[in-house]
């Protein structure tokens, strides 16, 4: 692995570090967090599930196609 690829998991490492220290000492209670949590992800996966919906709604690009033949 080269430098850049252990920065990334270096950094990925510490995003997830201290995301979890974050929650564990918020000042919200355990419940309320794992409700906040629980919302935001059901509000991400919305949003995942209408971006994908307009994605398929979107014509495709054939412009590759023509540049092959």
């Amino acid at each position: 692995m080269n430098d850049n690829g252990k920065t990334a998991v270096a950094f990925l490492l510490g995003v997830i570090a201290g995301g979890i220290l974050g929650v564990m000492f918020a000042p919200k209670s355990g419940k309320e967090t794992r409700e906040s949590l629980h919302r935001y992800i059901k509000n991400a996966e919305e949003k995942l599930a209408r971006l994908r919906q307009k994605r398929d709604q979107m014509p495709e690009d054939d412009s590759a196609e023509d540049e092959q033949a």
